[in-house]
Order: structure tokens, then C-alpha cells, then sequence
């Protein structure tokens, strides 16, 4: 036999072997050709999410897309998205922080490749990342017990896991700051008191007290991201004759951790009687003779006079607006040209008639960027003679009661917003005829103080603990 007809089998084999694996090519390219796209995989940081906005859900297919048009996206629960497709990927970018511990489920309908008309339905569902909050229990006075600040975690269902991660004697007021917290604690008697700060690292419990200018009192303690913390300083030495009191202090955490004034328009030491950081790390002050002032603390931009009012209410999530008082009314003030106006641009805020009745405006906060909010207003009752506390969202054109006191025996001391919208935190005395004041002057809190976590869509009260001052 020659070597020729001894190899003749094996080509016919081979042959047929790639007649058959080319037939099954050919099959599977038809199929995916008449199946039209499917969904591969998906990414998406459940953490980041909830923390800040403009995250993105990439889901990837197997093959080039033609454009998805946000008509063709359905979000449950419901949230505000932009879409985007490039090549085999369709970018879902949720434009506000979403909710902590909520099932989502995000369907793209009708999508298609470059190359057919075969269209599939491509589905991705998820759960968010629940979120640490702090808030401060103050032991009862008589009882000699250090203070705590204590750690939860909230999701759609409530708290969960409290813990104290940090105790001492006489915490005034907290904040966070990242990783770690900076705390105001007090010793001495009242009138004479000094305050020392300290941060707490959340990792390690490690404690770094921060070196003051000199002794004294300080209040109105706030964080500016992970970066910057700011308060209002009264010397000691300065405290009885009023010069140099409140003088406004920021630190700049990612440098030498020292104190530094923070200066006004004139260049002076700013003494405010009101302020708030922005996102951008700017601050908004209001100075003693009520001029409203932008201002950068490293003092490399000018500071920008925005006009004179009587109080600070609240600033957008994305800063662009705030809502300040005059003499008369609220406004929502435009603080640069991102919220589609003239930094300086006022426009009326007064709240929204409830049941035809107007109500007495008091403490506001913007829902994100607004107009929509959050305000504690007062009703008078004619049949009980009390006027009645209530927290309402308001759109503008409808108030939605949230929370409201018992007109003689409860009382709405405060309330925050949590940073996604989700929660409405009220601050509740649960009766007032025997409030007992801890006498921590002057941020003194009466001891039987409760906070409700409040589900802002559909008003119920999810949890509740002893103590106060919510920090996210």
C-alpha cells in the first residue's frame, strides 16, 4: 500500500470532521444572529451608590449594541437614571444617591444589535449597601456614667448592630470625618468650663487630641467630607469681655492638623452667627452683621458677599442653592450657576398651606437639590389652644404630614434629612411635663430625648433609640 492511499482515510475523516464543526459554526452564529443580544455580566459598586451620585450600572453583552434610549429602561424602585451605549456595553448612571438596603431591579427592553433586528430584554437586580450612622447617648447626670456615641447600621428595614465605639465624660457635640469622628468633651463647672477635641480613629480607637490656641469653649462643630473639619472658638481669655468670641476655625485634616482662622471679606477673623460647609469645601458664613459671605478657608480665593440675611437654613446636595431667612421670609438663593440662575438670584420658599391653612415656618432642609424639602412647621389648633408641630415634606405645591407632636405632651426638638433622601430623623420629646434637663450648657438636651427614623416615601417610623444628634 503506498503512503498516499494509507493517509486517504485520515483526509476524509479530517475533512468531514470540519464539515461537521463548520455546520456547527454556522448553526450557533444563526442562532445568536435570530436570538438577538444577551446580557453576559453586569457591574456596579453597591457601596458607592448610596454614598454619592453620578454612579454607573455597566451590563455587558455579547455582542455590539445599537443605541438604548432611556425610554427602553425601567428602574423599580424608581430612581432617576441617563443611558448611554457603547459598543457591546449599555451605561445605566443613576443621577442620586440611591437607597441603603433596598432590592432594585433595572430592565432595558427592545435592545438590538448593530447588525439585526432580533431584540432581547436585558435584567440586572441588586441590593444597595446599608449605611453606618452615629448618634450621641448621654448618660443621665446622677448616674456618673460616661457619654457614648454610638454606631447602627440602617437599611430599608430599620437599625441594626448598635454599638458604642467611643465613650467619655462630657461629649458635648460630634461629627464624622471619614474613618473617624472628632469629639467635643467638656470638664469644669459651668461659666468656667473648658472643651478639649479630640479625633477617634474608627479603625483602631485611637485617639488624637488636637492642640487648641488656647484653652476655651468650642460649638457649632462640623465636617467637610473626609478632608476638612470646621467649629466656632471662644478663648478663654477673651470669653468675658466678648472680644474674639465664636471666632470661626477650620482644620485641614490631610495637612498639619493645626487650627486655622478663618478669614472674611475684610480679612479679618470671622466671627459668624451662622455657617455650613459646601461640597466644593468652601464655606458659607454669616457674619455678626449679617452679611452672607462665600469663602474659601486656604484663602486662595476671594471671598464673595452674597447679601444680608438673618439665618442659614439649609444647602443643596450638589451646593449649587441654599435656603436662607431675611426678616420676613424664607428663600432659596442661588449660590452659583449650575442651578440655572445668577449666583444671588433669591426666589420666594415660604412653605405650602396645610388643609388650606398656612403654617408657621420654622427649621428647613432641601431634599438633594431641591425645591423639594423638609420643614418643621406649627399649626394652630383652636379646639385644643396649642399650636401643633409637624414635619412635612413639601414640593411647593403639596405638604405631606410626616410627623406631628401631641399638642401638650410631645415636642419636636429637631430633625435631619439623611444624605440619599431616604429618612426623615426626628429628634422627640416623648413627654414634656417631665423633661429633665442634662445640663450640658448651652448644648443642654433633656434626658428623656428619643430619634425616630422616619421612611420619607411612605411615612413609617422604622426604628427608634435613646439619644440624639443623627450623624451619617
Amino acid at each position: 500500500m503506498s503512503a498516499e492511499t494509507a493517509v486517504a482515510p485520515f483526509r476524509r475523516a479530517f475533512a468531514a470532521v470540519v464539515a461537521v464543526l463548520v455546520v456547527f459554526c454556522l448553526a450557533f452564529l444563526g442562532l445568536t444572529w435570530f436570538q438577538g443580544p444577551k446580557l453576559s455580566s453586569a457591574q456596579l459598586d453597591t457601596q458607592a451608590v448610596v454614598a454619592s451620585s453620578g454612579q454607573q450600572l455597566r451590563m455587558f453583552a455579547n455582542q455590539s449594541l445599537a443605541q438604548v434610549d432611556a425610554s427602553q429602561v425601567s428602574v423599580e424602585p424608581a430612581a432617576a437614571f441617563s443611558v448611554d451605549t457603547v459598543g457591546d456595553i449599555v451605561s445605566i448612571t443613576f443621577e442620586q444617591r440611591l437607597g441603603y438596603g433596598l432590592d432594585y431591579a433595572v430592565t432595558v427592553s427592545g435592545v438590538t444589535s448593530l447588525h439585526n433586528t432580533s431584540d432581547a430584554v436585558f435584567r440586572y437586580e441588586f441590593t444597595t449597601d446599608a449605611r453606618p450612622v452615629f448618634h450621641l447617648d448621654r448618660a443621665d447626670p446622677e448616674t456618673g456614667e460616661p457619654d457614648r456615641v454610638m454606631r447602627s447600621t440602617l437599611d430599608a428595614k430599620g437599625l441594626s448592630g448598635q454599638e458604642s465605639v467611643y465613650s467619655a465624660q462630657g461629649i458635648m457635640d460630634f461629627t464624622v470625618i471619614g474613618q473617624a469622628l472628632a469629639v467635643i468633651t467638656r470638664e469644669g463647672e459651668q461659666g468656667a468650663e473648658q472643651h478639649h477635641l479630640s479625633l477617634v480613629s474608627l479603625a483602631d480607637g485611637m485617639v488624637e487630641e488636637i492642640v487648641l490656641p488656647e484653652p476655651g469653649t468650642l460649638d457649632e462643630l462640623r465636617s467637610g467630607g473626609s478632608a476638612a473639619l470646621g467649629f466656632r472658638f471662644t478663648p478663654e481669655s477673651t470669653r468675658a469681655t466678648g472680644e474674639g468670641v465664636h471666632t470661626l476655625m477650620w482644620i485641614d485634616l490631610e495637612g498639619s492638623h493645626v487650627p486655622q482662622t478663618v478669614a472674611g471679606i475684610d480679612g479679618s477673623a470671622l466671627q459668624p452667627i451662622d455657617w455650613r460647609f459646601l461640597p466644593s469645601g468652601e464655606l458659607l458664613a454669616l457674619s455678626g452683621d449679617n452679611v452672607l459671605q462665600r469663602v474659601d478657608p486656604t484663602g486662595e480665593s476671594p471671598t464673595l458677599p452674597l447679601g444680608d440675611y438673618q439665618g442659614i437654613e439649609s444647602v443643596s446636595a450638589d451646593g449649587s442653592t441654599a435656603i436662607v431667612r431675611d426678616l420676613y421670609d424664607t428663600i432659596l438663593l442661588v449660590l452659583d450657576d449650575s442651578a440655572g440662575g445668577v449666583p444671588g438670584d433669591e426666589l420666594p420658599f415660604g412653605p405650602t398651606p396645610i388643609d388650606g391653612v398656612s403654617p408657621f415656618g420654622g427649621q428647613v432642609a432641601l431634599l438633594l437639590e431641591g425645591p423639594a424639602r423638609v420643614q418643621k412647621v406649627s399649626v394652630f389648633d383652636e379646639g385644643s389652644g396649642f399650636f401643633e408641630g409637624k414635619i412635612v415634606v413639601d414640593d411647593g405645591a403639596v405638604s405631606r404630614i410626616l410627623f406631628e407632636s401631641v399638642p401638650g405632651t410631645t415636642s419636636i426638638e429637631d430633625f435631619t434629612v439623611s444624605p440619599n433622601g431616604q429618612f426623615v430623623v426626628v429628634e422627640v420629646i416623648p413627654d414634656v411635663s417631665a423633661m429633665v434637663s442634662d445640663a450640658y450648657y448651652p448644648l443642654a438636651r433633656p434626658t428623656s430625648i428619643t430619634t425616630r427614623f422616619i421612611d420619607l416615601v411612605s411615612g413609617a417610623v422604622v426604628a427608634e433609640v435613646a439619644g440624639f444628634d443623627v450623624e451619617w
